[in-house]
């Protein structure tokens, strides 16, 4: 078959083109199964085809049957070299040179004697490609783990045209992807066990909890009391639904979290807590008698290679029982503690034997020696109090040291300004240390002026909130076969679950990280759960919901990014009993998740919430109303 000739409109558009286009076109070869998270996809939708029919518009098929992928400029030569002639609405229009911004064929259209300029853009061929290529570009981003910068490459389109039109596309509130659920039976209960952990991917974030197969994905962010109530109560309902007498949860370690699943569930959970921060902690959380208890172990518990870690403060296969709640994390803050307490007081020790008269030292070396030495005292003593040590058992040794000082003083030849020194040293002391102060007050009252210093009365704190639970303490460390009853039934649970794996909540993040990942290679937002959604839809079904629900321009933007005191919106806004109307405001207050504005709609002011905002457009009024 002989080759189309060349026309002159084509030899133009060579001419031209490298300008603007003079980068080589590299060809891309994916191949499928290289994609990660692929196989989250069923073989059978992998070899479905699909095609997109345009209709409403007067075009050739080899302008609607044109490959998407093929790029825009070889799109536009291949029309110039078979003599197509372009139209704009359905109008024949005349050829009228090259644009020189964009190396790109210009057209004309004479309509009643006037002569109008048409944009390659603004034909219907062109159009019809960009749709096309939009509408296979999304279809690999929803439909695979494709990020939308690869599929936008693939597809040869820029990769913001495309997301303008992801924009639009409306991010559902949770879904379920059913399966089975993951039930234990232990000791006569049936649990209901549960993966929960949260992920900021986009937006507020994801919450995710899985219950064996089952996923359940909710927007919001895991530190919201809403969002929790939501998880709370779809967890509490699967669990009524199955007949389970109680729920093994196992989260991050999020005090808050942890916190908010007790008291919902009081007694019927047994809460395990996986520290994020060092990977080996993990607390059990529960209920017994009356009181809380927390099992503190290793994740490696349940697994036969067990990590060396000089870190790990408790010896492989044995756990400790505290009474109390304990979350990850603070038993190994309590013992630094301890380590802490007892470094204090031997220091406490040294200071209590130093001599500072040693090499008779002058007056002003003296004080200045006496200053540190009380600043110090009452330093120590501070942390002592503050570990919770009693220090009065340190003032009869204080006693003998000030004895001392005042015997050395009287043998210099001044001792006037010594003892002097001393008063004034004696009446820095604080706290436990106040009857030495006492004992010497014959001194210090024995016309000896300017040595007493009036002590500051400190304010007295607030007392803290009384906490729910009793104070902590830890009843047993060693070989879980001894521990008490309680905490060996626990330990037994666990077992059923977590037998030769080891004891972590990273199932969640496991099955989405992948997506949250992807999301953030592109402005921070993913549309995690719409993808997850369709991920497991058909093609030509992810093809007709974009198709569906497809439309161009600047999408509709976070709200914190838009919404600002003093500017006029357009909004369209869903109130209390899901009546969806359109106001026209200016925007006057903003706190938290409330917003205060004048709506000309009511000719009032109205406090409209954030959440009820469906969208949100700027407007500038053409005058000040």
């Amino acid at each position: 078959m002989a080759a189309a000739p060349v026309t002159v409109h084509e030899k133009e558009y060579l001419k031209q083109a490298p300008r603007r286009h003079n980068q080589r076109n590299t060809a891309i070869r994916v191949d499928i199964n290289s994609i990660p998270g692929i196989d989250l996809i069923r073989l059978s939708d992998r070899k479905e085809t699909y095609e997109i029919e345009i209709t409403g518009v007067d075009l050739p098929e080899y302008v609607l049957n044109a490959d998407p992928t093929m790029p825009t400029i070889k799109f536009v030569a291949m029309l110039l070299r078979m003599e197509h002639r372009f139209t704009y609405m359905g109008k024949k229009l005349d050829y009228n040179g090259w644009d020189d911004d964009t190396g790109m064929p210009l057209f004309c259209l004479v309509e009643n004697g006037k002569r109008i300029n048409i944009k390659i853009h603004r034909t219907d061929e062109y159009k019809c490609f960009m749709l096309k290529k939009i509408i296979h570009t999304l279809m690999l981003y929803l439909g695979t783990p494709t990020p939308l910068e690869r599929a936008a490459e693939m597809s040869n389109i820029s990769d913001h045209v495309a997301w303008e039109a992801v924009r639009w596309l409306k991010e559902p509130r949770r879904i379920v992807i059913d399966g089975e659920k993951m039930i234990v039976e232990h000791n006569g209960r049936k649990f209901l066990v549960v993966h929960m952990d949260g992920t900021r991917g986009g937006g507020k974030g994801i919450v995710v909890a899985i219950c064996g197969k089952q996923r359940k994905y909710f927007r919001g962010n895991e530190n919201s009391d809403d969002v929790l109530e939501e998880v709370i109560a779809d967890i509490t309902k699967e669990g009524d639904d199955l007949g389970v007498d109680a729920y093994l949860i196992i989260i991050d370690g999020n005090p808050k979290v942890a916190e908010f699943i007790l008291d919902k569930f009081g007694e019927k959970v047994v809460l395990v807590e996986h520290s994020h921060s060092n990977w080996w902690e993990v607390c059990v959380i529960y209920k017994h008698g009356g009181n809380w208890y927390t099992v503190r172990m290793r994740s490696d518990m349940f697994v036969e290679e067990r990590r060396d870690d000089p870190k790990i403060d408790i010896p492989p296969g044995h756990i400790e029982v505290w009474e109390g709640i304990v979350h990850a994390g603070y038993a190994g803050r309590s013992k630094r503690k301890i380590l802490i307490a007892e470094s204090v007081r031997n220091e406490m020790e040294k200071l209590l034997s130093m001599d500072i008269v040693q090499g008779n030292p002058n007056v002003r070396a003296f004080r200045a020696m006496l200053a540190w030495y009380v600043k110090r005292l009452n330093q120590l003593a501070r942390a002592l109090k503050a570990h919770g040590i009693d220090t009065s058992h340190y003032v009869d040794r204080l006693m003998e040291a000030f004895k001392h000082l005042v015997s050395w003083a009287r043998r210099q030849k001044k001792k006037k300004d010594h003892i002097k020194a001393i008063c004034w040293a004696l009446g820095k002391l604080q706290g436990d240390f106040a009857p030495v102060r006492e004992k010497f007050k014959f001194l210090m009252d024995n016309g000896q002026r300017g040595t007493r210093v009036k002590k500051k009365s400190r304010q007295k704190r607030r007392k803290k909130a009384s906490r729910r639970r009793q104070k902590i303490r830890q009843i047993y460390a060693g070989d879980p076969s001894h521990a008490p009853s309680h905490a060996r039934d626990k330990v037994e649970l666990l077992r059923k679950v977590f037998d030769g794996k080891h004891i972590t909540n990273n199932p969640p993040e496991s099955e989405i990280g992948i997506y949250v990942h992807l999301s953030r290679t592109f402005r921070g937002s993913g549309k995690i759960l719409l993808r997850l959604m369709l991920i497991r839809s058909p093609i030509p079904r992810v093809v007709a919901f974009i198709v569906e629900n497809l439309r161009f321009g600047r999408g509709p933007r976070g709200l914190d990014v838009r919404l600002r005191p003093g500017n006029f919106y357009l909004i369209r806004y869903r109130d209390s009993r899901g009546c969806e109307t359109e106001r026209f405001v200016r925007v006057e207050r903003i706190v938290g998740e409330y917003i205060r504005a004048y709506c000309y709609l009511r000719s009032d002011c109205r406090v409209f919430r954030r959440d009820r905002i469906l969208e949100v457009y700027r407007v500038y009024p053409a005058r000040s109303l």
